[in-house]
C-alpha cells in the first residue's frame, strides 16, 4: 500500500495540487483496479482509481468516455476527471468525487428524471455509423469498437462475435452451445435493424455504474465507469434489465421515452445476449445456462 499511496500522492502534486494526502479509504474496485477515496491537507476530497502501469490505456479509455458524456446534451452529471499520471508501479487517474448517497434517498422522481434522460440520448449522435474512436472494455474484457455503417454486421462481428470467440477459445463453452450463438448470430438481421438511431450509449449500465450522490442538499444520480460507443440505445436499456437492480419506475421511464420500439423486446435480449456472454468469459460456467437460455429464447421469438 505504501508504493500505492507514494504514487497516488505524486499524481495529486502532478495535478497542481500543493497539498498533502492525509486520510485514504477503499471505496471498491475489481478487473485489476483499486478505487480509493482521499483527503488532502486542505480539506479536498478525491477519488482515485489505480491500475499497474502498464494498464494506463485502461484509464484512458474510461476518461474519453466520461469526457464524451459530459460534454453530451444529456442531463446527467459524470465525474469530473482531474488527470492521470504515471508514477512507479502505477498508474493513477484523479477524479472529482461526487458525495456518495444510499439508494433508499433517491426518490421515484429523480428515478424517473434519470431513465428519461438516458433515453434523450436516443436523439443525440455526432456520428450516423456505430462504434467509437477508440477501442475500450466492458469489465475486464476487451471491447473492439471499429467505425461500422452497419448495426447488424457491427454487432455480429464486434460483439457478439467476438465475446463467442472468445469464450469458445477459452473452452467456457462447447462446441454444441456455441452453435447455439451462432444461429443467432446467422440471423441477427431478423432480430435488430441494420440502421437504428445512432446514439451514445454508456455501454455498461448495471446498478452498480449509476451512482446516487448528494450535491447542494439533493439526491442525483450520476454516470461512472462507461465503455462507451455509438450504437442503439436499447442496448443501454437491455442491459439496466438484465441484471435488475434498477427501479421499475426508471425502465419504465427510459422504455416509454424510446421512439423506435420495433421489435423492442426481441432486440433488448440480442444485446442482453453479448452482456451475458461478457460474464461468462469473466467468471465462467455459472452464466453458461443463462447465456444459452437466452439466445433460445431469441430463436423462438418473431422473426417478422
Amino acid at each position: 500500500m505504501d508504493a500505492l499511496l507514494k504514487s497516488i500522492q505524486r499524481a495529486v502534486h502532478d495535478r497542481g495540487f500543493n497539498e498533502r494526502v492525509v486520510a485514504h479509504r477503499a471505496l471498491g474496485g475489481g478487473h485489476g483496479q483499486r478505487v480509493i477515496r482521499i483527503e488532502t491537507s486542505r480539506g479536498k476530497s478525491l477519488v482515485a482509481k489505480c491500475v499497474d502501469a502498464e494498464e494506463d490505456d485502461r484509464l484512458r479509455a474510461e476518461s474519453n468516455g466520461l469526457m464524451a458524456l459530459a460534454e453530451s446534451d444529456m442531463p446527467i452529471r459524470v465525474p469530473q476527471v482531474w488527470s492521470i499520471t504515471i508514477s512507479g508501479e502505477y498508474a493513477v487517474m484523479l477524479l472529482e468525487l461526487l458525495e456518495p448517497a444510499r439508494w433508499n434517498m433517491v426518490t421515484d422522481r429523480a428515478w424517473c428524471t434519470f431513465g428519461r434522460a438516458l433515453a434523450l440520448k436516443g436523439s443525440q449522435s455526432p456520428t450516423p455509423r456505430y462504434g467509437w474512436s477508440r477501442d475500450n472494455s466492458i469489465g475486464a474484457t476487451p471491447q473492439p469498437n471499429p467505425w461500422c455503417d452497419d448495426w447488424v454486421e457491427f454487432n455480429r462481428e464486434y460483439r457478439i462475435g467476438f465475446q463467442l470467440a472468445l469464450a469458445e477459445g477459452t473452452g467456457q463453452l462447447t462446441a454444441k452451445e456455441g452453435d447455439v450463438i451462432r444461429k443467432v448470430i446467422d440471423q441477427l438481421d431478423r432480430y435488430i435493424p441494420r440502421q437504428p438511431q445512432p446514439a451514445l450509449l454508456h455501454g455498461d449500465l448495471w446498478p452498480g455504474n449509476a451512482h446516487p450522490f448528494v450535491e447542494d442538499g439533493q439526491v442525483q444520480i450520476a454516470l461512472i465507469d462507461p465503455a462507451v460507443y455509438i450504437g442503439d440505445i436499447l442496448a443501454d436499456l437491455a442491459m439496466m434489465r438484465l441484471f435488475r437492480g434498477f427501479p421499475e419506475s426508471c425502465l419504465t421511464a427510459f422504455d416509454s421515452a424510446v421512439l423506435d420500439r420495433e421489435k423492442s423486446d426481441t432486440r433488448q435480449m440480442v444485446y442482453q445476449l453479448y452482456h451475458a456472454l461478457n460474464h461468462v468469459n469473466i467468471f465462467g460456467a455459472a452464466y453458461v445456462e443463462q447465456t444459452i437460455g437466452l439466445a433460445r429464447r431469441i430463436l423462438e421469438s418473431p422473426k417478422a
